[in-house]
């Protein structure tokens, strides 16, 4: 199997060249200021890639994912896309897990403060996943 990762696409879709692979993984960073808007033209551009399996984690600046989750998970919401919030998938026996969260970095989103909150977060990542 061949996994493709990119981040930080913040609406440059268009300009961005995807590699071929079996699997395609967006660690965040999708949008910029996580509008519904900007993640509709992101799940558009996204669910078209030719790629059999993707998953998408919201970044810092994928704000509709903290604010509004069910509608951004609507927006996002494809066969082929799996949006891992602290939750975990397994494709072709890999265990992928994702989590949006962050130790506390300004003003973004997924902040959490370093210590108890983020080790709690930590904490639930299983011992067997394999990314």
């Amino acid at each position: 199997m061949r996994i493709v990762c990119i981040s930080d696409t913040h609406n440059c879709n268009e300009q961005i060249s995807v590699p071929a692979g079996d699997l395609l993984i967006h660690s965040g960073d999708a949008t910029v200021n996580g509008t519904e808007s900007e993640l509709a033209a992101f799940a558009e551009w996204f669910t078209a890639l030719p790629h059999k399996q993707k998953i998408f984690v919201a970044g810092n600046h994928d704000w509709l994912f903290e604010r509004d989750n069910d509608r951004a998970r609507a927006l996002i919401a494809n066969n082929s896309v799996a949006y891992l919030q602290d939750s975990a998938i397994e494709i072709d026996g890999l265990k992928i897990y994702g989590s949006p969260w962050q130790p506390r970095f300004y003003d973004w989103a997924f902040n959490l403060d370093r210590g108890h909150q983020m080790a709690e977060k930590w904490e639930m990542i299983p011992d067997d996943a394999d990314i």
